[in-house]
């Protein structure tokens, strides 16, 4: 009897030992779009924490004690840039995980037509699959364990990505003349082969250029206007032209965290979706 019992516990002790080892290693990602990139090529191998799940523009986004304490107590994080996410950027002064920051991947393509940095790149799909290779390399680097898990989760990640990246190039190849009013679509807008007239500086502007904007945009050449979602889309029903409002920041996510490896597709996909009035 005694040599059984001491069998179970030997048994429950390598099988804690096994758990200890294997233990899901706890990742921290700043925004909803890229930790549903992310989480596509974890699933569950990994725990996935994202810090800024409001919605709306990240650079907003104001640290909160909880963000600390998942940051203290996590693995790596993945953020992307200081300029960026300039609110977070002081939590990690003692940070004891591995960085990841994104702005050094050198495979992403963060240019703006203006000639600066614009730092919404995972909405060009080259850059989200692209930001995908990189990041799965760096994760089976990091956490050897879960190698084989990410390596298909990745194959079938670039997958999904590809069919993504075929159904809106079938979707918007007429997409018609439109106006973009927010830098933050820009990288959405780059693939596209139509004709653009890119307007991001809108405020502050003097009377000379608010006049050559109001001239641009009465144009007959343009069929639509895009907006993001958070402005004021009142200022442009003047110029008779279909109004397009897309979500291209930082995407809700209340509390669903479930929803959070399917959010980048199905986001994406309504973006697509919403652009059929400008045919």
């Amino acid at each position: 009897m005694k040599n059984k019992i001491k069998l179970v516990l030997v048994l429950i002790i390598i099988f804690s030992i096994r758990s200890l080892a294997y233990a899901n290693p706890n990742v921290v990602v700043t925004i909803t779009p890229l930790a549903s990139l992310v989480s596509m090529l974890t699933k569950d191998k990994a725990n996935v924490v994202v810090l800024d799940k409001a919605g709306g523009c990240p650079h907003h986004h104001n640290a909160k004690p909880s963000d600390k304490v998942a940051i203290d107590n996590s693995d790596i994080i993945i953020y992307i840039d200081e300029d960026f996410d300039g609110l977070i950027a002081p939590l990690l002064s003692n940070y004891q995980g591995k960085k990841v920051k994104i702005s050094e991947f050198d495979s992403i393509d963060f240019s703006s037509v203006e000639g600066g940095v614009n730092w919404h790149f995972w909405l060009n799909l080259n850059n989200a699959k692209e930001f995908q290779k990189q990041l799965a390399a760096i994760i089976i680097r990091s956490f050897p364990e879960i190698k084989h898990d990410v390596q298909e989760n990745l194959k079938a990640a670039l997958v999904k990505i590809e069919e993504l990246d075929k159904f809106k190039k079938s979707k918007l190849e007429n997409l018609a003349s439109v106006a973009l009013l927010s830098d933050s679509l820009e990288h959405f807008f780059k693939p596209i082969k139509n004709s653009q007239l890119h307007i991001f500086q809108t405020s502050n502007t003097s009377l000379k250029n608010m006049q050559k904007l109001d001239d641009m945009l009465s144009s007959k050449a343009i069929k639509c206007i895009v907006l993001d979602i958070d402005q004021n889309a009142e200022l442009y029903k003047k110029y008779n032209k279909i109004i397009v409002q897309l979500d291209s920041e930082n995407w809700n996510l209340n509390e669903n965290t479930k929803f959070i490896e399917k959010l980048f597709i199905d986001k994406y996909s309504k973006m697509i979706n919403q652009l059929n009035v400008c045919m």
